[in-house]
């Protein structure tokens, strides 16, 4: 699907990049901080715009040549959060980066999606749901 001859009469489409970020239950507002401090996380008229699933747990071994060496399976409590970008190649390494930084894992897991996002046209009303046509 080409985004740019997608039209709805409510909103526009725009491709974006979606980022999913396991991070440690206790460390989600530290890694967030560090994302917003490299871009608002805007969707339309609003900033810090982020979906955090709670309660997950994450499971790793860690290795030979990791931080702490060759060990058991751990298992952490940990959420995921998502948000989208836009799909600037600056904008896209400052939040790795900046995840990299906060993190307090090693190698967080940062998964990363092209996706198309919509975002309300501004001064048009809300239109109620067209009956089915297909």
């Amino acid at each position: 699907m080409d985004s740019k001859k997608l039209l709805t009469e409510s909103s526009t489409i725009q491709d974006e990049c979606l980022f999913r970020v396991q991070i440690p239950a206790n460390d989600v507002s530290q890694v967030l901080q560090a994302i917003v401090s490299v871009t608002p996380l805007r969707y339309g008229n609003y900033e810090q715009v982020a979906f955090r699933c709670r309660g997950g747990i994450q499971q790793y071994k860690p290795l030979a040549g990791s931080k702490t060496g060759e060990a058991e399976l751990v298992h952490i409590l940990s959420d995921e959060v998502s948000f989208t970008i836009p799909k600037h190649d600056e904008i896209i390494t400052a939040v790795i980066d900046a995840v990299f930084q906060s993190h307090p894992h090693e190698e967080p897991v940062i998964l990363i999606q092209d996706v198309m996002c919509t975002r309300f046209k501004y001064g048009q009303k809300k239109l109620r749901a067209p009956k089915a046509k297909f």
